[in-house]
């Protein structure tokens, strides 16, 4: 029998929507913060569910999203597959619950703009989990290149390569995901990108997008891409190159970088031996090497950890949340190009 969420304590009481392998990871994340009462679930496949509740038997389990917010949490993190996430937001928004959302936010920069306008209406803190801003050395890094250390950036090479590809039907319907490699891997090239450059203004984006080597239109009719490449031209004369993929050969399990070039010299951030996790960050100058950063870490949780924070310290609408709107509308511009 389902029972009433009391909101009885301060501490923050969350509901998660979603509890597959990625929801279930941010849940243990987040309760590593003593503030967090994770109190409900939502997920239709009961061995995932019974999961989640392994993590936290307190959680109530209800059926639908609508069911757990006439519980009135504090607060909703959604881990659905991606044609949710931006209804599903607005509902909770509109509920008056904070929001922390899987990328992509929504699967066009409409779908993005219309969240965090109800985000913004509301005064409602909305996070999207762009986790590899997290990683120390991506942290050191931006502190370099905002000092001006290595001069002036001209030119960003980054690439996301994955030698497998996602493992549920839905990530290859156009319709359900929004896009292929593209959104659910360069989404985090984009952004970091464009984030350790303080998002400057856009000035032209071009692209191409494959699939399994062949870059027709009327094969991405019916599928999505996995292969994709964008250029993006800055109004400061910056250029970003982005490659990103599916079940490429890539001799190890993923080839992920970002090489960012200065006029006094380049730092480069690039995962260690295939990992997901494990990166190192390097500074050149000319054919000397410096070592800024390298050691396993822990960044994953970060993100919905920072989010949880704001709203335990009263802190409502980001307007940094803004980007990923523009994130998105480069992605778009990409599709468009490309069609």
């Amino acid at each position: 029998m389902k029972t009433q969420i009391e909101k009885d304590t301060k501490n923050i009481k969350i509901g998660f929507v979603g509890t597959g392998w990625i929801g279930r990871n941010r849940m243990e994340g987040v309760l590593n913060e003593p503030f967090i009462e994770p109190v409900a679930i939502v997920d239709p496949d009961d061995a995932q569910a019974l999961e989640a509740q392994s993590i936290s038997s307190d959680c109530v389990r209800f059926d639908t999203l609508h069911e757990l917010l006439q519980r009135r949490p504090d607060a909703i993190v959604i881990a659905t597959p991606s044609a949710m996430h931006a209804e599903q937001s607005i509902q909770a928004l509109e509920s008056g619950c904070a929001v922390f959302c899987q990328k992509p936010l929504g699967r066009n920069a409409n779908e993005c703009k219309r969240v965090i306008e109800t985000a913004k209406r509301n005064d409602l803190t909305l996070g999207v989990d762009l986790s590899y801003r997290w990683i120390e050395g991506v942290r050191i890094a931006r502190s370099i290149i905002k000092n001006k250390e290595i001069g002036t950036i001209f030119s960003v090479d980054c690439s996301f390569h994955n030698a497998y590809g996602p493992d549920k039907a839905w990530f290859y319907n156009r319709e359900f995901s929004g896009g292929g490699c593209l959104i659910d891997l360069g989404t985090h090239l984009i952004d970091l990108s464009m984030w350790m450059l303080e998002f400057p203004k856009v000035k032209n984006v071009t692209g191409a997008l494959y699939s399994k080597g062949y870059r027709t239109k009327e094969i991405l009719k019916s599928t999505v891409e996995d292969f994709a490449e964008a250029r993006i031209e800055l109004e400061t004369g910056t250029m970003i190159k982005v490659a990103s993929s599916w079940k490429i050969s890539a001799g190890c399990n993923a080839v992920i970088n970002w090489t960012f070039y200065g006029t006094h010299g380049t730092i480069c951030i690039k995962n260690v031996n295939g990992s997901f996790y494990d990166f190192i960050t390097e500074q050149y100058n000319g054919t000397s090497r410096i070592v800024l950063n390298k050691s396993p870490q822990n960044w994953g949780d970060m993100a919905i950890r920072e989010w949880a924070k704001k709203i335990y310290n009263k802190k409502n609408f980001d307007s940094e949340i803004e980007h990923v709107y523009d994130v998105a509308s480069i992605i778009d511009s990409v599709y468009s190009f490309s069609n």
